[in-house]
């Protein structure tokens, strides 16, 4: 006997629902599980280019600042805000209280050592080229 496609779907559904599929609709038990059409070269974000992992990382971790859906104006994230104090030198104001999931804290030296990370010529990183109008 042949079923059509949407009985199919039903009957698939009504099978899910009753081996334990409104456990979908439970409380979050601290767990993710995502599928994707493909492999994650690295989920370090300093050392791709690929599409994919940016936007897993969009996703992962915080940025400094970010764009409104909407508008497309810049909005903080991890920065409160960001002044020009001259042509070359922006004062950047981070958000305080900020910590990592080892309880380590967000600072200046963070930002520091991530920016320095992916300038140095020797870590090879292909993010590289979207960060070198940046002096110091």
């Amino acid at each position: 006997m042949k079923l059509s496609r949407g009985v199919t779907v039903w009957l698939v559904f009504f099978l899910f629902m009753g081996m334990g599929g409104s456990s979908l609709f439970a409380a979050p038990r601290g767990e993710v599980t995502v599928a994707l059409g493909s492999n994650i070269p690295t989920l370090d974000p300093h050392m791709h280019g690929v599409r994919l992992a940016i936007i897993a990382g969009w996703h992962l971790f915080d940025q400094l600042m970010g764009r409104d859906s909407k508008t497309m104006q810049p909005i903080p994230k991890l920065a409160t805000s960001v002044t020009a104090l001259d042509d070359l030198t922006w004062e950047i104001k981070l958000r305080p209280g900020v910590k990592f999931h080892n309880g380590e804290p967000f600072t200046a030296h963070t930002v520091k050592f991530n920016l320095e990370r992916v300038l140095n010529p020797a870590q090879k990183s292909p993010r590289r080229g979207q960060w070198t109008w940046l002096k110091e």
